[in-house]
């Protein structure tokens, strides 16, 4: 049984469909491949939150005693005697975990800037973990309030709601765009941010609601 060969045209239509169903399916691969290292990144924030938890059990109730990356490389606190004082967070949190990794976030791919509004420049390469030791960020100024995390309130002023420890976030993303596709929009309204608060839930927020957290006022 005798076999035509392909044509020139023939091969071209084939090229042609393969190239089709790739620029169909990358985005879509592209898309899962960010799904699942969102959901690590969650796991790795409730982790966290559960050490710190823990940490808080034998602490008379107060948060952990640390500093993330900008706390104590980027003289975020201007000199602050408190701040210098600390240990990094992974560091004092680590008796109660299982694995140092939880501190690495799977889409950390480094950044310049960091902060609710990327405004503490500190660079941050090839990723904060490598560089740092943690690829999250944390409001230190509620560690600073010397606090037990069962008495802390603070007030929602955009609802004027007063909000308990399930409301406020300890540990975030460094950087909103490794969840929200900066490259794909470019803009700070398509980031996320992963967040866990100081009940030891975490959740993927917007960025709109990310930032409402920065801006809680305490009592």
């Amino acid at each position: 049984m005798n076999h035509r060969p392909f044509t020139l045209i023939e091969l071209l239509v084939v090229i042609a469909i393969i190239a089709i169903l790739a620029a169909i399916l990358f985005p879509v691969f592209a898309t899962a491949r960010g799904s699942a290292r969102k959901m690590a990144c969650l796991s790795n924030l409730r982790q966290i939150g559960m050490a710190n938890l823990m940490y808080s059990q034998d602490y008379d109730d107060y948060p952990v005693w640390g500093g993330d990356p900008p706390d104590l490389n980027a003289n975020a606190w201007g000199g602050n005697t408190d701040i210098a004082s600390m240990r990094p967070q992974y560091e004092v949190l680590m008796p109660y975990m299982k694995s140092r990794d939880i501190w690495r976030c799977p889409a950390d791919g480094g950044f310049d800037n960091c902060g609710p509004f990327e405004g503490t420049f500190l660079p941050s390469h090839p990723s904060s973990y490598a560089k740092w030791g943690s690829s999250y960020i944390t409001r230190t100024e509620i560690i600073l309030l010397k606090r037990p995390i069962s008495s802390l309130e603070a007030t929602d002023f955009s609802t004027n709601q007063s909000v308990g420890p399930a409301g406020i976030g300890l540990f975030f993303d460094a950087v909103g765009y490794w969840h929200g596709s900066k490259s794909l929009f470019g803009s700070r309204e398509a980031y996320r941010n992963n967040v866990s608060f100081l009940d030891g839930h975490a959740k993927s927020l917007v960025n709109a609601d990310y930032l409402k957290l920065w801006s809680l006022s305490f009592r």
